[in-house]
Formats: C-alpha cells, sequence, structure tokens
C-alpha cells in the first residue's frame, strides 16, 4: 500500500481536521498550564475545548446519513456554538489581567442567560428534525423551531460584544498589551476571512459546500495568534519551541494512524496513543517551560545582584574616600590637643593645680583614643583597598615585644594589675614589619588591660610545636569572652554588647590585627571559657630557620 492509498481523498479532510484540533487544545493546554490561576489563561483553555468540541460536532454534520444521529449532531454543534461564542467574549473581556472580579450583572444575568440558550438548543425547540439528504447521503435541510431565533440572537450578541471589547483594548492600550491584542486582532481577522469565504460566499455563490466541515481549520489562526499573543515571551525560547515541535508533529504523526485505521479496535488503540501523546507532550512542555523560567528568574537575580555589587563598590569608595578625608581633618587637631593637654600636664607653662593636671590628663587620653580610632579607620581604608604595604625584615622577636610590653608597665601599674612578659626563645627571628607587627601586639595588651579589672596580664613567648612557629600569647584574668562572640570576634565592627557602653572601642582593632597577621602568612586566634573567665590572645608567625 503507497502513500497516496493511505490518504485518500475522503481522508484528507479529517486529517486536516484532526490536526487543527490537536493544535488547538495543543496550544489552549501549553496556555493553561503557563500559568493555571490567570483567568486569562483559564478562559483562553476553555475557548480552544469548545471550539474543538464545535468543530468537531460541525464535521460530523456531514458525515452520517441517519437522521436521529444527525440532528443530534446538530443540537451538539449549536450547544458548544454559543458556549464557544461566550467563551470568545469572556477572553476579551477579562484579557490581559491575572483575575477580574465580575459584576453581578455578568453572573446573574449573562452567564444563566448563555446557559439557558446552550441547554435549549438540546431541545427540539431549535432543531426539530431533519428532513433531506442530498445524493451524498449528507443533510441538505432540516427543520428549525421557534427557539433558533433565541440562539442567533445571543451568539451574535455575544460576537457584537467580542468585537466592541476587541476595539476598545486596541484603541486603549498602549505598551506590551496593545502589541498582544494587535496580535489577536490579526489572527481574528485571518480566522473572519476565512470563514466568510469558504462558509458563505462558496457556498452561496458558487454552490460549493465542500469545505463547510473545515470550521476547525479557520477558526485555528486566530487560536494559534492568541496563544503567540499570551506567550509570546515564552514561545520564542528556543527549548521551549524544540518541544512544542516535537510534541506537535508526534501528535499529527498519531493522529494519522487514527485516520488510516480499519476496524473499532484499531480506531479506539491508536486514539489512546494520541490521547496519552497529548497528555504527556503537555507534561514535557510543562516541564521545559519550568525550567526555562527558573533559568530566566535566576538571570534576573544575577543581574540584579551585579548592579548591586556595582552599587555597593560605588558605596564603598565614597566611604573610603570620606573616610580618608575625615581621618586626616580630625588627626592633625587631635595631635595639636595631645600636645598642648602634654605640656600643660607636665607643667611646661608653669606650675598647676592637680585638678588643672587631671583634666588635662583626660583631655590627652581622650586625644589618644580619637588619634588611635582615626589610625584604624586608615588602616581599615588601606586594607579595604589592598594598599596596605609591608616591609618585612628579620627581627629578633623578643627585644621587639619586651620593648612593647615596657611600654604598657605604667598602665597597667595604674589599674593595680599584675604585668609581665616572658620568652624561652632567645635570639629566635620571624620576618616582619617592625611597625605593623608593633601595631598588632600593642592593640592585643591594650585590650587585656583594657577589659581587666583586676588580676593580672601576662605577655610570653615561645615556640610551638612544630617548631616553625613563633607564638606571641597575651592572657589575662579579665571579663573573658561570651562563646556566641568568639566565632565573629575579628570581624569588623564586632564587640561585645555588655560592655560596650562602658568601654569606648570601635569593633576594627581585632580585624585589623587579623589582617596583618595574615599578611605576614601567621594566624592569630583567642581562647575563652566565657564571661569572668579571662581571655587568652594568640599570634603565631613563621619562624627564621
Amino acid at each position: 500500500m503507497n502513500i497516496l492509498e493511505l490518504f485518500r481523498f475522503q481522508n484528507i479532510d479529517l486529517l486536516t481536521v484532526g490536526v487543527a484540533l490537536a493544535a488547538s487544545l495543543f496550544l489552549g493546554g501549553i496556555t493553561y498550564f503557563n500559568d493555571r490561576r490567570s483567568i486569562t489563561h483559564q478562559t483562553f483553555f476553555l475557548f480552544s475545548i469548545f471550539s474543538a468540541c464545535w468543530s468537531t460536532l460541525n464535521y460530523l454534520t456531514y458525515q452520517f446519513p441517519s437522521d436521529f444521529v444527525v440532528i443530534w449532531v446538530l443540537r451538539l454543534s449549536v450547544f458548544f456554538a454559543v458556549l464557544h461564542s461566550f467563551a470568545l467574549f469572556q477572553l476579551f473581556y477579562v484579557f490581559p489581567k491575572p483575575s477580574v472580579q465580575f459584576s453581578k450583572l455578568y453572573r446573574f444575568g449573562l452567564v444563566p442567560l448563555v446557559l439557558f440558550t446552550a441547554i435549549l438548543n438540546l431541545t427540539p425547540f431549535v432543531f426539530r428534525r431533519v428532513l433531506e439528504f442530498d445524493s451524498e447521503g449528507k443533510v441538505s435541510k432540516v427543520l428549525n423551531g421557534p427557539g433558533l431565533p433565541l440562539f442567533a440572537v445571543v451568539t451574535a450578541g455575544l460576537t457584537l460584544l467580542t468585537i466592541i471589547f476587541l476595539l476598545r483594548k486596541l484603541f486603549r492600550s498602549s505598551g506590551e498589551t496593545r502589541r498582544q491584542v494587535r496580535v489577536m486582532f490579526f489572527g481574528v481577522i485571518l480566522s473572519f476571512v476565512l470563514i466568510l469565504l469558504f462558509n458563505l460566499v462558496l457556498p452561496a455563490f458558487y454552490n460549493d459546500a465542500r469545505f463547510i466541515s473545515l470550521g476547525a481549520v479557520f477558526t485555528f489562526p486566530f487560536i494559534a495568534f492568541t496563544a503567540y499573543s499570551i506567550l509570546k515571551h515564552h514561545m520564542l525560547n528556543v527549548k521551549i519551541i524544540a518541544a512544542e515541535a516535537l510534541v506537535f508533529t508526534l501528535s499529527i504523526v498519531t493522529f494519522a494512524e487514527v485516520v488510516v485505521s480499519k476496524g473499532v479496535p484499531g480506531i479506539l488503540f491508536r486514539s489512546g496513543v494520541f490521547l496519552l501523546v497529548l497528555a504527556f507532550g503537555a507534561l514535557l512542555i510543562r516541564s521545559v517551560r519550568r525550567e526555562v523560567e527558573q533559568r530566566e528568574k535566576l538571570e534576573v537575580l544575577t543581574r540584579e545582584l551585579s548592579a548591586a555589587n556595582e552599587r555597593l563598590r560605588e558605596l564603598d569608595k565614597v566611604k573610603s574616600e570620606f573616610l580618608s578625608f575625615a581621618s586626616h581633618q580630625v588627626k592633625s587637631p587631635m595631635s595639636v590637643v595631645k600636645g598642648y593637654a602634654t605640656l600643660i600636664y607636665d607643667g611646661t607653662y608653669g606650675p598647676v593645680s592637680e585638678k588643672i593636671r587631671g583634666t588635662a590628663d583626660k583631655i590627652r587620653e581622650s586625644a589618644d583614643r580619637m588619634i588611635a580610632l582615626v589610625n584604624n579607620l586608615l588602616s581599615l581604608r588601606r586594607i579595604e583597598e589592598g594598599k596596605m604595604d609591608y616591609a618585612p625584615e628579620p627581627v629578633v622577636l623578643q627585644e621587639l615585644v619586651s620593648s612593647i610590653a615596657d611600654e604598657f608597665n605604667m598602665l597597667a601599674e595604674e589599674k593595680g594589675l599584675q604585668f609581665s612578659f616572658s620568652s624561652s626563645v632567645g635570639e629566635a627571628r620571624a620576618s616582619v614589619d617592625t611597625q605593623k607587627f608593633r601595631q598588632v601586639i600593642q592593640n592585643l595588651i591594650d585590650n587585656s588591660i583594657k577589659y581587666t579589672e583586676r588580676g593580672w596580664v601576662k605577655v610570653s613567648l615561645d615556640v610551638d610545636k612544630s617548631k616553625k612557629f613563633l607564638v606571641v600569647s597575651v592572657a589575662d584574668s579579665g571579663r573573658g569572652i561570651p562563646k556566641e562572640l568568639l566565632p565573629k570576634l575579628f570581624q569588623q565592627f564586632s564587640r561585645d554588647s555588655s560592655v560596650a557602653k562602658m568601654i569606648q572601642g570601635t569593633g576594627l582593632g581585632l580585624y585589623i590585627v587579623r589582617q596583618i597577621v595574615e599578611a605576614h602568612q601567621g594566624r592569630v586566634w583567642v581562647e575563652s571559657l566565657g564571661e569572668g573567665q579571662g581571655s587568652i590572645f594568640y599570634v603565631a608567625v613563621p619562624m627564621l630557620v
């Protein structure tokens, strides 16, 4: 059997109608699954179903010579014709909104009228019986009932309202909505021209009624353009196009097998296969669309994150410039204030009372804190910009740490603390930037004295177990560190909130300490048993062999 025998002329119209029906249901299904909650998508899906039912029945009207079968096919045809017209009207009524609050007139007036008319079409009140068949066995004359004018008025009225809403949206909408309506309008015009030509002009003026049964083919352009309008953004994706093309091709092939099947079992089996292809095809496209949507969302989030990062970089640059400007503007005056306070305290300007000396000392201490803050801010800016310069050199670490400890003896004594330094490393050396490393040890000792009310502070220098690192430890019997604060202690602006008001600080010192130590290929860490249990800070740097 060759291909021409398979597709005999009498099967061509069935195949054409079947392909159009499959395509219409297919487009309606993928539109619905794209957004099942949208009233626009729901209505379009219903319209595609009613359109498929009406087109199928319209085709079957001319396929049976039995007057009983034909009369019921005719009644079902006009039944779905009313629902088809109503769904088309509602589509343009709700488009493109995802949800609509229908008025009472719509719900309790129009909907009951449509349902009443549709059900009435199933009775002899519209079509009484078939009167004649032509020589080919096709119905040619029907006895109409008194209800036919109601059917005509309702469907014509719905069609008129549809055109009004379509034109209103076409002229009143703007932007993307207007572009969507234009596409739908083009589909309406195309389908209208086809129906007018093949269902009116040819039968009325050329006595050619062969194409009346092909209603599904004539309505398909509108369904296709409308689906494209609703899903325009998604349908242009290559993955979705490939999935849709695959499913549509399989649908056509399986439907063609239904057309050429012989015998009821074969038709039923291949019809089942056809329906399964449609069902699984819809699931496949839904899955692909979901994947594409997730990727698109991820791309949007990535762009937003990139824009936010760029904005943060700009703000960070502004912050750094401000810190640099403000720090330099503050540091010089504070140095002058400290200098004058020191001169007054030392009696350079002549003898002063103890009260004035005490005030001068407080001014000097405040100036020192302000200068330390400014230095921390300047160090932070240099670290963030990658401009912190290091000049490492071999240093006898015991001498450096000992000299630093000596600077804090007097401060510890003033607070009544026992202060000591011990070393077991002798002349061991490490490659460090003397000024930067001094800043590290000063910060740790200053913190220990600051956070210890009574007891002791012990500074020691040892070699670790691996004999590769020199380890400076600063231990105290002070306030200790809460366990929840330990993991974030070396982060920017991290401070113990319980003492923040009593002890001034910025929360930058330990962050800068970590950056400097890590720049020396070293490590810094802290140990504490908890609040009131004291703490031990460790700084380890590679030992020179």
